[in-house]
């Protein structure tokens, strides 16, 4: 049973709501990522947005990519930062940091694959566009719904 006042009781249910949802939100993303095939995960997927002869022009290809697929996330987390409440924000904004911080190790673990070599720049930024572009469709899929309630509000 709970003896302390009304306001403390808030404050305490608050803070135990927004660990919950942060929780929630790190395990969503985490299941979503563990099942949802990667669409372009290398630059040698089938369906790479870059097709070119030389791999100059692919490397250019894929930062260019990599570039874009980045001002398109956040695009869309400011469209959702918007729409969130305080807490649900600080949330969004801790799970991003850990996403990117993900993102990071995981396309630098697949750039050494390729040991410095001439492919490994191009395997980098085709990984951060593929996983960047995977990370947007994961706040479509979470948010979307937010979205079309509430995504025109000023």
């Amino acid at each position: 049973m709970y003896h302390g006042d009304v306001s403390s009781l808030i404050s305490l249910i608050r803070t135990q709501s927004t660990t919950l949802i942060a929780t929630g939100v790190v395990l969503l993303a985490t299941f979503l990522i563990s099942s949802t095939p990667a669409t372009a995960q290398h630059m040698n997927a089938a369906n790479a947005p870059c097709r070119l002869t030389s791999d100059v022009d692919k490397t250019n290809c894929f930062v260019a990519e990599a570039k874009t697929a980045e001002v398109d996330l956040n695009v869309i987390s400011i469209r959702i930062m918007r729409i969130l409440r305080e807490e649900d924000q600080d949330t969004l904004r801790a799970v991003q940091e850990k996403w990117a911080d993900f993102r990071e190790a995981n396309c630098s673990a697949e750039k050494d694959l390729y040991m410095n070599g001439p492919l490994a720049p191009m395997a980098y930024y085709s990984c951060m566009a593929a996983n960047t572009r995977q990370r947007i469709a994961e706040l479509n899929a979470i948010y979307g719904g937010l979205l079309e309630k509430f995504g025109n509000r000023p």
